[in-house]
């Protein structure tokens, strides 16, 4: 008898695939398995195929295999092996919670809670019973902790859910009233999904051997619910009393976002921070909007930005800082002749504006694309040998043998 039709694995587009955060099954992204599945690939290893969730149109929904994903797009594939469910969004986000149950990276009990969760959101299936509910997410651990104490916290969470009374947050404090003690309170409080911030403190430590070299002060304050997930403060060496304050906005999902929103967004947050620059960082190329691409600047009535990916985090601080270090001399020396300076920074726009320009021709021309890449990395040696040079004519303290590790 032949496999069902949803069972044969067939190469998809990698440009087909939707990535979203809600049928993601994982409660973050586990970098060190990515890099064991690409060494995997190099060594020949064919990799279980994803699961994927179609009905009938252009968009493939992932729902299982969002570590091979990536593993297979960094080797450079332009399709993945898949397996294709026929259902809609809805369809696969049920699926989803039960993904990784019986394979792939042991699920962490983080994983298990956003399973559980998931159903318990929402308002048709926080109906079902609490069996039915650990039979579809595959977790009986995880669901006996959120539904401790015979089912009455699960009751007080479907309770609150489905009346839509607030926030997470306020769905914690109910539980929390539920609950006597102050240990078991502090129990519910650490199986929430808002304990932390999980990306924006990976950005921090990744930054952390950049600011060691440069003297850089790094401190993550996204917890305080103000605007700016990180600030990073920028000594002139010249001038250890001149600072400069940029406050680094750090984004995690992939609904993309424009210009003019990204240029308001930073302007509300550097003014809360008292900050002179700002970057825009975006986890994902789909986080941008196409108009923006992987790398974009403006000015606003605070300072300059730049709205980047993660493989250009260092070179938008630098340049930054470099733009604000050369406006300061400019400031303090009327006379001073900055034109080498100048041009440096023109020809570092130019570098970068045609990393953004081949990197948007790369997906059109897949024929040509190792060739691009190439051209791209020799440009970003550009970018990062300029700012080598100007910031030893400035005097600013040497960054570029430190590199950051990204994704």
């Amino acid at each position: 008898m032949p496999p069902a039709p949803e069972e044969v694995v067939r190469e998809i587009p990698i440009e087909d695939i939707v990535l979203c955060d809600e049928l993601q099954p994982r409660e973050k992204m586990n970098n060190e398995t990515v890099i064991e599945y690409i060494e995997a690939i190099e060594q020949g290893v064919n990799l279980p195929p994803a699961t994927l969730f179609n009905n009938g149109g252009q968009e493939f929904w992932m729902t299982d295999g969002f570590h091979r994903f990536q593993s297979w797009k960094k080797s450079g594939r332009k399709t993945i092996p898949a397996i294709v469910k026929t259902g809609s969004k809805r369809d696969a986000l049920l699926w989803s919670v039960g993904a990784n149950a019986a394979h792939g990276l042991r699920r962490t009990n983080a994983d298990k809670r956003r399973a559980a969760m998931t159903l318990l959101k929402d308002k048709e299936w926080t109906k079902w019973s609490d069996g039915q509910i650990a039979k579809q997410c595959a977790v009986n651990k995880a669901i006996g902790n959120v539904c401790a104490i015979d089912g009455a916290i699960s009751k007080a969470v479907k309770s609150v859910v489905a009346d839509a009374v607030g926030p997470l947050v306020a769905q914690v404090n109910d539980l929390t009233t539920q609950i006597t003690g102050k240990k078991a309170a502090e129990a519910a409080v650490s199986n929430t999904t808002l304990k932390g911030t999980p990306y924006e403190a990976e950005i921090v430590e990744r930054l952390q051997p950049w600011a060691r070299c440069v003297g850089a002060e790094i401190e993550h304050v996204g917890g305080d619910n103000k605007p700016g997930d990180i600030t990073i403060k920028l000594t002139d060496l010249a001038d250890p009393t001149s600072k400069l304050l940029l406050v680094l906005e750090v984004r995690d999902r992939q609904d993309q976002k424009g210009g003019q929103v990204v240029a308001q967004e930073l302007l509300a947050k550097m003014v809360s921070r008292g900050a002179g620059a700002a970057v825009y960082l975006s986890r994902y190329r789909e986080g941008l909007a196409k108009s923006l691409g992987e790398w974009a600047e403006g000015v606003c009535d605070r300072g300059p930005w730049v709205a980047c990916t993660e493989e250009h985090l260092t070179t938008a601080i630098r340049f930054l800082f470099v733009q604000w270090r050369v406006a300061q001399k400019r400031t303090l020396t009327p006379t001073l002749d900055a034109s080498a300076a100048v041009d440096q920074i023109r020809r570092i726009r130019a570098a970068l504006g045609r990393i953004k320009n081949i990197k948007t021709n790369a997906t059109a021309v897949r024929e040509s694309a190792g060739k691009i890449d190439s051209e791209a990395d020799l440009l970003r040696d550009e970018v990062r040998n300029s700012l080598c040079d100007l910031e030893d004519s400035m005097g600013i303290r040497q960054s570029a043998a430190v590199q950051v590790t990204t994704q």
